[in-house]
């Protein structure tokens, strides 16, 4: 079978669909995958590169682990670095960088998919805390982008021995 691509709002309808046709045991998800290997489709928000579940830092834990970090600074952003199992990293915009919840969002959606396109400079076994400072609420696209992949290059030749496990 030829797989075909699908947009997040065909799923939503087909969630929509799914949900109305009562209980029955399996969830959404279930349903969409076994739709998915029935009909040969495959969604886009999949194989869009988003950062996935394993690679993002959450919990107390993990962010306390960060007191002894390695700090690098950027124009707009500075980074916290520290080593770890695999590549994972956590975006922070605090209400001093963005007091209105509208733009810290959209600086966070905008950080985590410049770490998505910039995370193959990165070497494998690091954990990364990517936190964005006052000015970073006003910069462009172009200049988070290139402040970001600096500051990576810089993580990347500071850890190069880095090595995977």
């Amino acid at each position: 079978k030829e797989l075909k691509a699908v947009s997040v709002s065909y799923l939503l309808r087909e969630k929509s669909a799914c949900s109305g046709s009562g209980r029955t045991g399996k969830s959404f998800a279930g349903k969409l995958r076994s739709r998915q290997a029935s009909h040969g489709v495959i969604c886009l928000a999949e194989y869009a590169g988003m950062i996935n579940h394993e690679e993002r830092l959450r919990g107390k834990r993990n962010f306390a682990l960060f007191a002894g970090a390695t700090h690098y600074r950027g124009g707009y952003i500075r980074a916290a670095c520290i080593a770890g199992h695999g590549l994972k990293a956590a975006v922070v915009v605090s209400q001093k960088v963005a007091p209105k919840a509208v733009d810290r969002n959209k600086l966070k959606r905008r950080l985590r998919e410049l770490y998505r396109k910039c995370r193959h400079i990165l070497p494998p076994n690091i954990w990364l805390m990517i936190l964005a400072l006052p000015d970073a609420a006003e910069a462009d696209y172009t200049s988070l982008e290139a402040d970001l992949n600096a500051l990576f290059t810089q993580i990347a030749s500071k850890n190069a021995g880095n090595k995977r496990s």
